[in-house]
């Protein structure tokens, strides 16, 4: 065994989703899309793909797609069975195999109507979880946990001029540790653009629906009489298209690769549902200036909603009398901290624990109010009478429990490093930018929301000295021509549904209502909660509604708002207990949340 002259730290990074009970090793990666049963009645295969979609001929290399489905409840023979639906949690690198694990049973049954089953899908894009290359710019544990406790020792990032100057530095360091000693070649930071990962799902919805006609050709339940039925009702028909089509449900980031793919191939849109929408344009530009329009608001619900709660919520008093009563004594609180960070020992880890630190835990919980408030005032509630143990384990710094993987670790550390690869990719280049001018960009963004602006400046900070430009890059228009049901070339078969909360914390309800705009035909499903998205909250009215469109395509001619069954703090009769333990038996590890995903 080799001893090291260091412990290990155990880095920050998302967790997968019980992804270590299936050894991927098994699965070969091919040009065809080759199931090997998995993960308790799943099915798992790597599609090979080309690296380089512009010269997919001259370059050779390959990536390998980890793709994983949730068969239908009922046979691909089946009448009822409606196709597969692709799902993407968003990020940009969220791991879409952990989150299938995680809560695919979930959406199964949001999809799902009497008429219509569907087979769900998700996959890890370029450079993300198990598909490889991986964008892992450290490859050292160590070295990534150093990074993320140097950054969180460095304070917060508007606390002056020297501070931005310090961390432009670092993202210029960052920068070039990805880009040293790798191969020019098969570089997958140049390589990991939304356009490619777009044009990847085209190539899985041909590999899908090959799958789906050799089924069919195998089965021996049409009989003669009804291919001679089927040809006559067609001969008499308009010809339609047969290309393959995707059926599509994308969450936070993933409404921006659903609008890339839509706009790059509108012909090949069967069912497309975006939820939390990203303005395109704010991300293209790598802004990110749009998102925290509403972010106040979600703070201001868990006042109130704690308040009206009563003792169902852990700040709670009997003497108050307004929900002002609770925001004064966590805002009192936060004001202690920033004054005099409170002392924390973990083992033999010794921390502060700081007003960002609340603040980063608070704003996590507004991305999921209906599960996260109550257990948000508990965390709260202990950490203002002096116990700071579930608040400290919520930060998730590396620690040195379980210091080094000697066996080699198959957790999924790097998304940090496959973010910055997306999104700073995808986005105008940063590199430009001054220590003047990112100031004034963090006090933009505290115009809009005072308490979480300077954190979310981080995302465009990687971007600064991010050295890779994709030559596969879209950059607009995102729009599609009207739909067609009757399947014509180049045009959609129905147009989107785009799904919006309220009062969303990262991607505010205008963000829907514009893009809807550039998709004619298109509507807003608007439903009444608080938080990241709608589905996280139960609603009959916005389940309803998403049933039909998958099942026929059909939209109402004009926006509809639904109302939410349930509210943070309050009992909900519709809330299937039950149902829900399956998708959230890995609650824990979903605690690290990309800034631009619903589910982690």
């Amino acid at each position: 065994m080799k001893l090291l002259a260091l412990p290990c730290l155990v880095s920050l990074g998302a967790v997968a989703a019980n992804v270590s009970a299936f050894d991927w090793s098994v699965v070969e990666p091919s040009a065809t899309l080759n199931y090997t049963s998995c993960y308790n009645g799943h099915k798992c295969a790597k599609l090979l793909v080309p690296l380089d979609w512009l010269n997919p001929t001259t370059n050779t290399a390959r990536v390998s797609l980890a793709i994983v489905a949730r068969p239908a409840v009922v046979p691909e023979t089946d009448e009822r069975f409606g196709g597969t639906i692709i799902v993407n949690p968003g990020g940009p690198s969220g791991s879409g195999v952990s989150f299938l694990l995680g809560w695919g049973a979930l959406l199964q049954r949001e999809a799902d109507s009497e008429e219509s089953k569907h087979e769900i899908l998700s996959f890890d894009p370029r450079g993300v979880g198990l598909t490889e290359p991986k964008a892992d710019c450290y490859g050292d544990e160590f070295a990534r946990g150093a990074f993320v406790l140097e950054d969180r020792a460095m304070g917060a990032p508007d606390s002056g001029i020297d501070m931005v100057r310090s961390r432009l530095a670092r993202a210029n360091a960052f920068g070039q540790l990805c880009k040293a000693g790798q191969d020019t070649e098969e570089h997958i930071y140049a390589f990991m653009s939304t356009s490619s990962v777009a044009r990847d799902m085209v190539a899985v919805v041909d590999e899908l629906d090959k799958l789906h006609k050799e089924t069919i050709a195998a089965s021996d339940q049409a009989s003669d009489e009804l291919e001679r039925q089927r040809l006559e009702l067609r001969s008499s028909e308009p010809a339609r298209d047969e290309t393959p089509r995707l059926q599509y449900w994308g969450f936070s980031y993933g409404t921006v690769l659903g609008n890339y793919f839509a706009s790059m191939f509108p012909g090949r849109v069967g069912r497309m549902i975006l939820e939390g929408v990203e303005d395109p344009y704010d991300y293209n530009n790598a802004t990110w200036a749009l998102n925290l329009v509403d972010t106040q608001k979600a703070l201001d619900h868990f006042w109130e909603t704690c308040y009206k709660g009563g003792e169902r919520c852990a700040l709670y008093k009997s003497t108050d009398t307004s929900s002002d009563d609770v925001r004064s004594r966590v805002r009192a609180f936060l004001d202690s901290l920033d004054e005099s960070p409170a002392p924390y020992l973990s083992s033999k880890t010794v921390v502060s624990i700081t007003k960002v630190d609340v603040l980063n835990t608070i704003f996590h919980a507004l991305y999921e109010p209906y599960f996260m408030f109550a257990q948000l005032a508990v965390v709260l509630d202990e950490a203002m009478n002096g116990n700071f143990t579930a608040l400290y384990q919520g930060i998730n710094l590396p620690t040195m429990a379980n210091s080094c993987d000697l066996q080699g670790s198959h957790e999924y550390t790097w998304n940090s490093d496959a973010q910055s690869a997306i999104a700073c990719g995808d986005g105008a280049p940063q590199t430009a930018m001054t220590a003047d001018g990112f100031l004034d960009y963090i006090n933009r963004l505290k115009s809009d929301s005072p308490d979480f602006g300077p954190q979310w400046s981080s995302i465009r900070l990687s971007c600064t000295g991010w050295p890779f430009r994709p030559a596969y890059h879209f950059s607009g228009p995102w729009t599609t021509p009207k739909a067609d049901p009757s399947l014509v070339q180049g045009k959609p078969a129905a147009p989107i549904l785009f799904v919006s909360s309220l009062i969303d914390p990262v991607t505010p309800l205008a963000n829907a209502y514009e893009a809807a705009k550039w998709h004619p035909g298109s509507i807003v499903l608007m439903q009444d909660n608080v938080g990241h998205g709608a589905s996280l909250t139960p609603g009959k009215c916005r389940t309803q509604h998403i049933q039909k469109y998958f099942a026929t395509g059909e939209l109402p001619e004009a926006d509809v708002n639904c109302k939410a069954d349930c509210e943070p703090f309050q009992d909900c009769s519709s809330f299937d207990a039950a149902a829900l333990a399956e998708d959230r038996e890995h609650l824990d590890i979903w605690r690290r949340r990309a800034p631009l995903s619903m589910f982690a």
